[in-house]
């Protein structure tokens, strides 16, 4: 394994946070409410030498229909020790609390979860995106949110990736506390935490949303829905909500 790939898991294992509550805070939970706030744009990043050299571009991937990916993996792992059931009220207000780390972001999912209507649910499961502020793909750029893909040529040596950063908390619906929170790993492509290499567009064109041909845009599809998941699945075991996937074969 090459020293960059080792070092970027080191770190996110460092980023990965595990439940936020200790068990017991979710014996009572039966019935889930999930709130997907996931935004409907792919961030497209060329790290350069310096942060005027960078350039962030976003692709609109709202037919890629992830929320539904969500609510399906949510349902998969849940079903049916859980009552699971997909959140339709208007969701701006969540889609708009500023992606900051997963601690920043409680407080104010806490009061938007204890201003929805009342509702005979246990708690609710919010998905939204975080932000990291590690270096993780180039000194020139801290700003990894969401969901996104990165070239970073700065330092002689190509590094082409995939990164998914979004949080789960569960939020009790009556009380509005939150009881437990996960953030799964999943800068990767393929294996736990394995930086992905499948790129190929032209580094000149990288940070130009319109060079992505019809065939890419459908890998990266697959990809994400992929990554979106695992990801769901994993943090809902570590969680203690779900069964980890070797003890259902």
């Amino acid at each position: 394994m090459r020293p960059h790939l080792i070092a970027v898991l080191s770190m996110l294992a460092a980023l990965s946070f595990a439940a936020g509550a200790e068990p017991s805070a979710l014996t009572n939970v039966r019935s889930i409410g999930v709130i997907v706030a996931l935004d409907d744009t792919l961030a497209i990043v060329h790290v350069g030498p310096t942060t005027a050299d960078t350039t962030v571009e976003t692709l609109p991937i709202a037919d890629w229909n992830l929320d539904d990916t969500i609510i399906g993996a949510v349902q998969s792992s849940l079903a049916p020790r859980y009552s699971v059931v997909k959140i339709n009220d208007d969701l701006g207000a969540f889609r708009r609390v500023e992606a900051d780390t997963p601690f920043r972001m409680a407080g104010d999912l806490e009061d938007l979860v204890g201003d929805l209507p009342k509702r005979e649910l246990d708690a609710y499961l919010v998905v939204k995106p975080f932000r990291s502020y590690a270096d993780l793909i180039g000194a020139a750029y801290h700003g990894m949110t969401g969901l996104g893909i990165y070239r970073n040529d700065a330092g002689g040596e190509v590094k082409n990736g995939e990164y998914a950063f979004f949080a789960l908390f569960v939020i009790d619906a009556k009380s509005a506390h939150l009881l437990a929170s996960a953030a799964p790993c999943t800068f990767k492509a393929g294996g736990p935490c394995e930086v992905a290499t499948w790129w190929t567009v032209d580094g000149r064109n990288f940070a130009d949303a319109r060079a992505i041909s019809a065939e890419q845009r459908a890998a990266l599809k697959q990809d994400f829905t992929k990554h979106l998941d695992d990801g769901i699945k994993g943090a809902l075991a570590n969680l203690g909500l779900s069964p980890p996937a070797a003890a259902l074969q």
